[in-house]
């Protein structure tokens, strides 16, 4: 036997499916089917047992279980060790990320290359709801979000790295973006571009405007890409909330609607499994987001006190 068919193996009897379990390693469904066939044909015994709920382990799965875990473990505090004092390591970080990653880990990559050359990153796009699930479920290793927890998560570990701001934009052809001081019954006629539903995004859209009991929910356009909403804004399509990540420098189709309550400001988080031991490429990973978000925000101040 060997790591990938305990690794595996570990993992179909957390996830129950083989689709999923191959999802999560990057490898093809008939692959993991193949290492499954080869782990019980070499112990002699039948690991799982496939019922309506998924794959389950058999009682002899269950035991094997309990060792395989300890040697995946060693094996990822041997490679831990190994690196500390210079050892060569490739590995593999699933980073599951919402839009604000794809505009500040291109930089955070860069960054992070120097040090872990030969640490490979994946990238798993989607919404805050279905990053936190993927993290949850152990189909990504981290999760890099804007996103202030507002219930218990206690099998999670939030590490604010940095803060993130919403405004509400518009076309600079609505006339709406001309007007100061803009009261809310002023966007009584807006159409309003939001996100798909499990975005932190929308969540907090729709509790402001239910805060100022906005009746817009006749006037709503959902598109669920951050960059599609960005262009819509600017063809007049409609005013959305979104992060000022994504706003152009000098673009002067877009302009940042003038209203009391907001810019609104939420937390980047770094999220982890408590029970998950970070490997140190992880920990180099968390270590370059924190630089990142910390030269930027210097950059932020400075540019607001010139």
């Amino acid at each position: 036997m060997d790591f990938k068919e305990l690794l595996t193996f570990m993992n179909l009897i957390k996830t129950g499916s083989y689709s999923n379990t191959a999802k999560a390693l990057y490898i093809s469904q008939p692959t993991a089917t193949a290492r499954i066939k080869v782990l019980e044909s070499e112990l002699g015994i039948k690991l799982l047992k496939r019922t309506g709920k998924g794959y389950l382990p058999t009682e002899a799965g269950t035991v094997f279980a309990v060792y395989a875990g300890r040697m995946l473990q060693i094996q990822d505090e041997c490679l831990g060790a190994l690196s500390q004092i210079g050892g060569l390591q490739t590995s593999t970080i699933r980073i599951g990320t919402t839009a604000i990653g794809t505009y500040i880990l291109p930089s955070i990559t860069a960054k992070f290359k120097k040090s872990s050359p030969q640490t490979k990153l994946f990238f798993s796009i989607s919404n805050t709801e279905e990053a936190i699930d993927s993290l949850k479920n152990e189909l990504v290793d981290v999760v890099l979000a804007a996103y202030t927890p507002d219930t218990d998560n206690n099998d999670l570990y939030f590490n604010t790295v940095g803060h993130d701001t919403l405004v509400l934009i518009s076309s600079a052809q609505n006339p709406i973006s001309k007007l100061k001081n803009i009261k809310i019954q002023d966007l009584n006629k807006e159409n309003f571009i939001v996100r798909e539903n499990g975005s932190n995004t929308r969540k907090i859209f729709y509790e402001w405007i239910h805060k100022h009991e906005l009746d817009v929910h006749g006037n709503i356009t959902e598109i669920g890409q951050a960059e599609a909403i960005y262009r819509a804004v600017a063809q007049n399509i409609g005013v959305s909330m979104v992060s000022t990540f994504s706003l152009r420098p000098k673009d002067e189709s877009i302009k940042i609607l003038d209203l009391a309550d907001l810019p609104f400001t939420r937390q980047i988080n770094i999220i982890t499994r408590k029970n998950y031991k970070n490997s140190m490429p992880i920990k180099v990973f968390i270590k370059s987001v924190e630089e990142y978000m910390n030269e930027y925000e210097s950059r932020s101040n400075l540019q607001q006190t010139d």
